[in-house]
């Protein structure tokens, strides 16, 4: 099976405040934001994610230029790099390592200690 790469053209990620719709996924009416999403069961509550890297596709980066540029301007998004992308990659997937390792060390069980021998018969 071939492999499916992406290219990406620009990393951004949320500014607290700045309720900014990923364009084009407004499918049946559900909104994608970049680094923030609305409580279950009280939609205008807004839990902010300003660290993560949200990496756009060339073609998302191209066919809305306008509007991303537009946003990057007035400072609703903050411009990241491939390299702060890919460093936040590896540091998540450290973390995710030293979680299953722990989890795994937890779950073990310790081997039981040999039975004592038996002392040698008397005579």
């Amino acid at each position: 099976m071939a492999e499916i790469t992406v290219r990406f053209a620009l990393y951004v990620s949320a500014v607290k405040g700045h309720l900014v719709t990923r364009f084009g996924t407004d499918a049946r009416g559900l909104q994608s934001f970049i680094g923030a999403h609305r409580v279950l069961g009280n939609p205008s509550e807004i839990v902010w994610d300003e660290e993560t890297i949200v990496p756009l596709s060339e073609d998302e980066a191209t066919r809305y230029r306008r509007e991303y540029q537009r946003l990057l301007d007035g400072k609703a998004l903050r411009r990241r790099t491939e390299a702060e992308f890919k460093a936040q990659l590896a540091a998540r997937k450290k973390a995710a390592d030293d979680a299953i390792a722990t989890a795994k060390a937890a779950t073990t069980p310790e081997p039981e200690p040999p039975a004592p021998k038996d002392p040698a018969p008397k005579p």
